[in-house]
């Protein structure tokens, strides 16, 4: 990586040089069958260059390859506007715990093993649909000539399971950065569908309580956009012009954690050679911070914030966001205050991501009485605002809870839910 970062800056200004190698192992289920199983690997280079203030990107798997890339990206700079990205200094980031050995171990026999559990938990309940068992383990370097040169390791597990008891088709899933008893996900995916048959849609209007897992649906498809800096300076999102004013209800803080043990998008330091920090983008419900990687930072004057990723290798550096934990300051018994639990969700991706629009079907779903599930729902649809249902007047239950990269209790809102 030496030699690349010498070449390239024997053309550019500065430069910075990441690389990547992946490998891992998918095991795949068609109802109680084993129906694929496969080993992967893959490494390559991603090299950026900075020349006369213009930014040039170009990727390469074979170190042989490593002279036309520089030529590339010299090339595309030569092509772009002037952008000014400064790229980070050296520094030591705080350690995280994304590694776990036992994934290491994982091979295409005990992939399946994990997998023929997760299927057997989901027939105690239901038929066992469809699921998936991957784990890997990937290693990045960044460096750069301002001296950066760190290196990390981190593993990934996730596990998925569709089970179907009658009409009613409901899923479980894990996702981190270590293993996890794979049974409990497929029992749990064939009890949601067990308790989903005879569902039937209902109409409602009135306080509805969202899983933890429809929430953070939300927030994937249209309330993460709202804190990137880049978005903002184009105008592009509902908050671009409200930092520092409400935009949530004064009970909700959010704060995006690069920190926490074993979640997927844990990180020391970003793609770049930042490093990373917990960072405040709500607090009382005004919002307090947007996010920029390098780039974005310099188009907009502003401080990089350690989040700069990149997907691949063959990617260069964008602005993304790693693990949420919305913490509100006052807490309730949202069953008891809703007449309507929704657990699953279906139609995300016609929502409107600026506006916050939505109506989406239920597709798993319970009436509420005295607290306690009533009679399952399916095929109603829920419409109204996110961004409104953040601000108006959100309750929250008593008990947080973490799915994947997002952290939070169940929400109650008001809404209206159609036949």
């Amino acid at each position: 990586m030496e030699e690349i970062l010498r070449l390239a800056l024997k053309k550019a200004d500065a430069a910075d040089v990441f690389y990547s190698e992946s490998d891992g192992v998918l095991a795949r289920n068609s109802l109680d069958r084993v129906e694929a199983c496969k080993s992967s690997r893959e490494s390559g280079y991603g090299l950026r260059v900075v020349h006369k203030g213009r930014t040039g990107f170009a990727y390469f798997t074979r170190v042989e390859d490593a002279k036309r890339a520089v030529d590339e990206a010299v090339r595309t700079a030569k092509l772009l506007p002037k952008e000014n990205l400064a790229l980070p200094s050296p520094s030591r980031p705080k350690p995280v715990k994304s590694f776990d050995r036992r994934v290491t171990k994982v091979d295409e026999d005990s992939a399946v093993d994990m997998l023929l559990a997760m299927v057997n938990g989901a027939s105690e309940k239901a038929l066992p649909v469809k699921g998936e068992v991957s784990a890997g383990t990937s290693t990045h370097r960044i460096i750069n000539s301002e001296g950066v040169d760190l290196e990390s390791k981190e593993t990934t597990f996730f596990a998925y399971e569709e089970a179907k008891k009658g009409k009613s088709l409901s899923y479980d899933e894990h996702s981190s950065s270590r293993i996890t008893s794979t049974q409990p996900i497929g029992f749990k995916a064939g009890e949601w569908a067990s308790l989903g048959n005879g569902a039937k849609p209902v109409a409602f209007k009135g306080r509805i309580c969202l899983s933890v897992e429809a929430l953070s649906s939300f927030f994937a498809s249209a309330v993460l956009e709202q804190f990137n800096g880049e978005s903002a300076r184009r105008k592009k999102t509902t908050w671009a012009n409200s930092l520092n004013k409400r935009v949530m209800h004064p009970r909700i803080n959010v704060v995006e954690d690069p920190h926490i043990p074993w979640a997927q998008p844990t990180a020391a330091f970003d793609d770049e050679g930042r490093p990373t920090r917990k960072k405040s983008l709500i607090r009382n419900g005004v919002l307090k911070k947007f996010l920029y990687d390098s780039r974005t930072a310099a188009l907009s004057k502003a401080k990089p914030t350690g989040s700069g990723f990149r997907p691949s290798y063959s990617v260069a550096p964008e602005t993304s966001v790693t693990n949420i934990v919305l913490n509100p300051s006052e807490k309730c018994n949202a069953f008891a205050n809703s007449g309507l639990f929704v657990r699953e969700l279906m139609g995300f991706h016609n929502m409107n991501s600026v506006t916050g629009d939505f109506a989406l079907t239920i597709t798993l779903g319970f009436t509420l009485k005295n607290g306690e599930f009533d009679k399952p729902v399916r095929g109603s649809i829920l419409r109204g605002n996110i961004f409104s249902a953040l601000k108006d007047n959100p309750m929250f239950d008593k008990k947080a809870l973490t799915r994947d990269w997002f952290t939070s209790p169940r929400m109650c809102f008001d809404a209206e839910v159609v036949k």
